[in-house]
């Protein structure tokens, strides 16, 4: 228990009362640990969370390498931790930034260094389709 709560229930102890008030500041003293009890098991669960908050923080500001990509007809696709590769998104072999393909239909490109892909938006779906065989 916390100093004052400690203090006032030892003082209340100390003063002659009737056993119903006695009943009360029992009452009032199982209270004030169970909210203590919970102030501590919210602190270690607020100390697990910004831990962990911390590590994801960390994941998504660690720099990627060549080796976080499988590349395949001119661009690359980021590697998922579960082994495959997220073939949402085309990224650039050469500077990492996404490529686009204009109007969905024309060839991949790089708005950075103007990298070409090997194929065009309309062959995105067939490119994903020989991504997951490749990898799988």
């Amino acid at each position: 228990m916390t100093g004052l709560v400690k203090d006032i229930t030892d003082w209340v102890g100390a003063v002659q009362v009737n056993s119903a008030l006695r009943e009360r500041i029992e009452l009032w003293r199982d209270k004030a640990q169970a909210l203590e009890d919970k102030v501590v098991e919210l602190e270690k669960e607020n100390a697990a969370l910004k831990e962990a908050a911390a590590k994801m923080q960390n994941q998504l500001t660690k720099p990627l390498t060549s080796s976080d990509y499988v590349y395949h007809k001119g661009a690359a696709f980021k590697r998922l931790p579960s082994g495959g590769a997220n073939s949402e998104f085309v990224y650039c072999p050469k500077c990492y930034q996404t490529m686009g393909s204009p109007h969905g239909i024309g060839v991949f490109q790089c708005s950075f260094c103007k990298h070409h892909a090997g194929f065009s938006g309309h062959e995105l779906s067939a490119i994903q389709r020989e991504l997951a065989k490749m990898i799988a």
